[in-house]
């Protein structure tokens, strides 16, 4: 804050006139401050608010992609079965290819 300009007190009424200005600033300048709190309380409230939707958006979230890898993991259970038993039905095709093979070299 900048120097203030001293003010010449002559008499008491000039001391509690020069006082009652300076507890006017004073409380002026609580005011202000009293007006910026309640500003960011206001803040605070809103900041609050939508951190409540986030949070619960995140926790939907969180159950959506775990249905969607329990579902995900049910998919590649079904890949591995089907796999094996096209690797399973391979062997028999090529098992039966051979059988008609030697069937018809006898022939």
């Amino acid at each position: 804050m900048g120097k203030k300009k001293e003010k010449s007190v002559h008499t008491i009424g000039d001391l509690a006139r020069l006082m009652q200005e300076e507890f006017l600033g004073v409380h002026k300048r609580f005011d202000d401050m009293d007006k910026r709190f309640i500003m960011v309380e206001a803040d605070l409230f809103v900041i609050k608010g939508r951190l409540g939707i986030v949070e619960s958006q995140v926790k939907e979230m969180k159950k959506s992609a775990g249905e969607l890898f329990t579902k995900l993991d049910g998919f590649m259970a079904l890949y591995r079965d089907a796999k094996q038993e096209l690797t399973v039905l391979a062997k028999q095709v090529r098992r039966l290819e051979e059988r008609i093979a030697q069937l018809e070299s006898k022939k």
